[in-house]
């Protein structure tokens, strides 16, 4: 099966350590989210079920550091890619 790479809005972008950021793509149902860090660490995993091609990450959750992060969403059809940037 060929992996369809496409890309992925996340707002607000850059986000404070506190606030809960939008991801919007084109997926559906089950999805994985993962964010890593520049040198290529997971620093998130989490497993939600999208809606309307949208889903909401906490990242009040996240003991994350300042600095651009990489947000991979992966389905069953499919990896989208974005970038997240932590005030």
């Amino acid at each position: 099966a060929t992996t369809n790479v496409t890309a992925v809005s996340v707002f607000p972008n850059p986000a404070s350590k506190s606030e809960t950021v939008s991801v919007q793509g084109e997926f559906e149902n089950e999805i994985t989210i993962n964010v890593y860090d520049l040198s290529g660490s997971l620093v998130l995993t989490q497993t939600k079920t999208a809606v309307d091609h949208s889903t909401q990450l906490n990242l009040s959750d996240l003991n994350i550091k300042s600095g651009m992060y990489i947000i991979k969403v992966v389905n069953a059809e499919k990896t989208l890619v974005g970038k997240l940037i932590i005030q």
